[in-house]
């Protein structure tokens, strides 16, 4: 049965398996907080914690055991949310697959390419940087690939 109520404060998690690994903490970062703030509840808080267990009082988590919403079986939060929330048709199934494959692999959907080109793109912009402040021996305005490019 969907869930329909509006619900305002969606804790998640900042700590685990997915520290510092875009693919790992595929579901909270983008994915999820856009599905919540889209579908689910516009007017949604979503605070990032430390420890799962001090979430607020009436609030409803994601993607940490014992939230409400997070994996079931072999289903994804993300997965498991939009099947919740009644939009388990088209588009959002289509997000569930690449979700569900970045996060954990499986069939890859035709767009995993780009999306997961475009962090790794990120990665090689700020790498560029570091590099050049290493050669500079300090990190000038010549450093940053956006400045170079627009003069």
């Amino acid at each position: 049965m969907p869930v329909k109520e509006p619900l305002r404060i969606w804790p998640s998690r900042t700590t685990g398996a997915g520290v510092g690994d875009p693919a790992a903490c595929m579901d909270r970062s983008p994915g999820l907080p856009w599905f919540i703030h889209r579908f689910s509840d516009a007017q949604a808080r979503l605070p990032w914690l430390r420890n799962s267990k001090d979430w607020p009082v009436g609030a409803i988590g994601f993607d940490f055991d014992g939230a409400r919403f997070s994996h079931v079986g072999a289903w994804m939060t993300f997965e498991v949310m939009v099947t919740s929330f009644g939009h388990d048709k088209g588009a959002q199934n289509r997000i569930g697959a690449l979700v569900h494959f970045i996060d954990v692999e499986g069939v890859r959907p035709p767009e995993a390419a780009g999306v997961l080109a475009a962090p790794a793109g990120v990665r090689d912009v700020v790498q560029a940087t570091i590099n050049c402040c290493r050669r500079r021996g300090r990190c000038s305005k010549a450093c940053w690939p956006l400045s170079r490019k627009n003069g």
